[in-house]
């Protein structure tokens, strides 16, 4: 493991709902971020082993996420089926 010596993070989320009808829920995100490096060297003795500019670890660029859902009344209790998905 190493520290790296600053990194830049900028990002943005967006997140619709929608209930259409009493029974069906919909869902979608989105998410934009960009993390990236400003200073890092590996090995400060060697100007090669620079990371600058490169994206941090585990941080993509774009996420996406969609949930649609319905609701199926049964007497005193409600089955829904759901279906999900991410990017």
């Amino acid at each position: 493991l190493t520290n790296a010596g600053k990194t830049r993070v900028y990002g943005a989320e967006i997140a619709l709902d929608a209930m259409p009808t009493d029974t069906v829920f919909l869902q979608a995100k989105a998410g934009w971020l960009d993390a990236k490096f400003r200073e890092f060297l590996l090995n400060p003795a060697n100007a090669a082993s620079s990371l600058a500019g490169n994206r941090t670890a585990s941080s993509p660029e774009l996420t996406l996420a969609a949930i649609a859902r319905y609701d199926i009344p049964l007497g005193a209790y409600t089955l829904g089926v759901q279906a999900d998905g991410s990017y």
